[in-house]
């Protein structure tokens, strides 16, 4: 007769999935909406990413992995935003080399980030935007220190590059 085998005790690996780098993991694919670029950052490679991803325990680590899609894609719809209103810079070449800088404007993306987004704001009075404003206070950034300075009195004032009048 056989005797019944233990059951196996499961030991995280110092060099696996440990927590910390699971958030380290998640923080950055929030940042970058990239999987590469927050495997990198973890020192984990990409398949054992979607594995643990896949994993029957892993739901915690699967909740976590949307939640940090869904944040990534408003970090994207910003630099949409930016870029349609801002421009790319594009370098002028001649003869294969650099000569100057122009920037381009999309308006294909203007006009879809309005078509998509402008229904929003339909109705509502500028006077929400300077409410929210309004109600911002230093305490709303935690990591921010607000100082005031002062020249030293022997210090001059640095010039403009304006003429003063």
């Amino acid at each position: 007769m056989t005797k019944p085998r233990p059951r196996s005790i499961r030991v995280i690996r110092p060099d696996g999935w440990t927590v910390p780098r699971q958030r380290l993991f998640l923080k950055m694919l929030a940042v970058t909406g990239s999987v590469d670029k927050s495997c990198a950052e973890a020192n984990m490679s990409v398949s054992s990413a979607y594995r643990l991803r896949l994993h029957p325990d892993g739901q915690a680590f699967r909740d976590g992995w949307a939640q940090a899609l869904a944040a990534s894609t408003l970090l994207l719809r910003e630099l949409a935003f930016d870029r349609a209103l801002n421009g790319t810079r594009e370098a002028i070449r001649e003869n294969g080399e650099i000569v100057g800088h122009r920037t381009v404007f999309n308006e294909r993306l203007l006009i879809f980030l309005l078509k998509r987004y402008d229904h929003q704001s339909w109705g509502v009075p500028h006077e929400n935007l300077v409410n929210s404003l309004g109600r911002l206070q230093p305490s709303d950034v935690p990591e921010a220190e607000f100082v005031e300075h002062e020249l030293p009195k022997d210090e001059p004032e640095r010039e403009s590059g304006f003429a003063s009048q």
